[in-house]
């Protein structure tokens, strides 16, 4: 994103966009910082932090095969 130079060297969150970014199997558990601003300084480094979801499985099956 671009500015104009006068222009104060911020961002605005966009809650939308990150409503989502969901990953199958995972859950988001949390950010650092855990409050995200309205308003994000340029240069400024947000972690989302993501966990296995374990309620989110499926079966799986396999064969075994013998040579002789």
């Amino acid at each position: 994103m671009t500015v104009q130079v006068l222009q104060p060297d911020t961002i605005a969150r966009n809650e939308a966009l990150e409503a989502d970014q969901n990953y199958e199997g995972y859950v988001k558990v949390g950010t650092d910082p855990a409050e995200v601003p309205a308003q994000i300084e340029n240069g400024a480094v947000i972690k989302v932090n993501y966990d296995v979801d374990s309620e989110q499985t499926k079966d799986l099956s396999y064969t075994v095969q013998h040579i002789v």
